[in-house]
């Protein structure tokens, strides 16, 4: 069943390699991003890596520009929902967390909110207004855990009973190509894939 998921995944347009990790790579990976977090001036917490990287089986997937965008965005400012917190907008749960959204990943070719915001780069908006009289409230970066489409649609025909998909840091992604001897070429990038199959 693995080798079909390999193939699969393989097989998709824009994907260049594919590997599966190691228990020691997936420990080094978790390290790489538990050191990455700590040296950004705003916080930011991988919350998908370590789902991707708890999964029982783990391919890194080498992509090119050619792949499909993600299904939802990679990268979210948010806030944390505490006890007592009266705040119902905009509110996600993500990778078991309840989050309040302020601020998102956006996709090329992507419908721009009608909502207020500003950029803060090409890729990345933040709603300004979802902030006002907020700001006590610790807001961070961080990057869920998102569904991989391809496999979902076949997840019954090849026993798998759950998916998870992730973007790991530049650091993770430097040390799989190193390590796998992978095209170090800067217009690829990884995700990673985790699965669990049926018992």
């Amino acid at each position: 069943m693995i080798d079909r998921v390999r193939q699969l995944l393989n097989n998709l347009k824009g994907v260049v390699n594919v590997v599966r990790l190691s228990q020691g790579d997936r420990r080094a990976i978790l390290n790489l991003e538990e050191n990455y977090e700590s040296v950004q001036i705003i916080k930011l917490v991988n919350s998908g890596v370590r789902r991707a990287l708890a999964m029982p089986i783990v391919f890194a997937v080498l992509k090119d520009t050619s792949f499909r965008n993600p299904p939802a965005p990679t990268v979210l400012m948010v806030e944390e929902i505490k006890e007592g917190d009266t705040i119902k907008d905009n509110l996600a749960m993500l990778d078991g967390v309840t989050y309040r959204v302020v601020g998102e990943e956006i996709f090329k070719g992507d419908k721009i909110p009608e909502e207020e915001h500003i950029s803060l780069s090409s890729g990345f908006i933040l709603y300004n207004n979802r902030r006002r009289n907020r700001e006590h409230v610790p807001s961070f970066f961080l990057m869920p855990s998102i569904e991989f489409p391809e496999l979902e649609e076949v997840k019954r025909d090849l026993s798998i009973d759950s998916i998870v998909s992730a973007s790991p840091s530049t650091a993770s992604d430097d040390y799989i190509r190193k390590h796998y001897s992978l095209s170090r070429d800067n217009q690829l990038a990884t995700i990673l894939v985790g699965l669990e199959l049926a018992k």
